[in-house]
């Protein structure tokens, strides 16, 4: 029996082929090889490559815990994967678990189809092609997603929604929001 599947073996009752009930994981299911894989790399050391193989096979959970000792960097993206791979991006809560990473301001400014620079001082939003699939579709809920949440950046992601209402002329919702 392969190494990685004796290891295993308590994870089911079947064969070595069949595949073990995770939550989490799109389909529900991730073998035994699988997560063989997953442990030889963290066996040895190599978390990174662990959590891109995670990743990979969408077994979020353990690419979450992975990720969170790799990093804060690393974390925010398994997080931003997650986030894009289940939610639409114009949604309170997709701009929720991005608030919790710490990447709520990339949520706000980045809108789609638009080109950000960002210099040491501000931040400049260019080329902008409208609303479509993105915050300010939904603004008044994710307005109240950072209210309720409220960050430690939570003025400032309430200032940089306004910042986005005010580069696409809604001036209705700008008196609303100061």
């Amino acid at each position: 029996m392969a190494k990685s599947a004796l290891l295993h073996a308590n994870f089911h009752t079947s064969s070595a082929t069949d595949a073990v009930k995770t939550p989490g994981s799109p389909s529900g299911h991730i073998t035994p090889e699988q997560y063989g894989e997953i442990e030889s790399l963290l066996v040895v050391g190599r978390k990174e490559d662990a959590l891109r193989k995670a990743i990979l096979y969408q077994e979020w959970s353990l690419a979450l815990l992975i990720g969170s000792v790799c990093g804060a960097e690393k974390y925010a993206e398994v997080v931003q994967s997650y986030s894009h791979s289940h939610f639409p991006r114009a949604t309170p809560l997709h701009l929720l678990t991005l608030m919790y990473a710490d990447l709520g301001s990339k949520a706000i400014l980045n809108q789609p189809g638009s080109t950000t620079s960002t210099t040491s001082a501000h931040t400049t939003i260019t080329n902008t092609n409208g609303p479509s699939n993105d915050v300010l579709t939904l603004w008044r809920h994710n307005l109240s997603a950072i209210l309720s949440n409220k960050p430690n950046n939570w003025q400032q992601l309430a200032s940089f929604l306004g910042y986005r209402l005010q580069q696409e002329s809604k001036v209705n919702a700008i008196f609303f929001l100061f």
